[in-house]
């Protein structure tokens, strides 16, 4: 089969102003036949600190098998659980989510 006829497994998403993540939201709900996810999220970009802690969060808990979301999760939101922990109990699910450049973006809203 052609390289340019071949149909990805999944379309890469870029998300800007992404505020807590409702496009991001939907676009991994959607699955295919097999429950693959269709879309992926590969950047997602947030100025506002609640809105990304929250868009961190998601992607975080995205990083799960469908249906198998940890328990420790359900903690954190419940106030029994610090975010840090959480994270550290779920070191690899943790760092799918790349390096969190936020200090290094330089906004330049309105300046030339």
């Amino acid at each position: 089969m052609n390289v340019l006829t071949k149909k990805p497994s999944s379309y890469p998403i870029v998300d800007v102003f992404a505020a807590p993540g409702g496009l991001g939201e939907g676009f991994s709900a959607l699955r295919d036949d097999q429950e693959k996810t269709r879309f992926r999220s590969v950047v997602a970009i947030e100025r506002d600190g609640f809105s990304h802690k929250t868009l961190l969060l998601r992607h975080f808990v995205r990083n799960f098998p469908k249906g198998e979301i940890p328990d420790d999760y359900y903690s954190y939101l419940g106030g029994d659980l610090e975010l840090g922990e959480l994270y550290a109990r779920y070191k690899a699910e943790y760092a799918c989510l790349g390096d969190h450049p936020a200090r290094r973006i330089r906004w330049r809203v309105g300046r030339e």
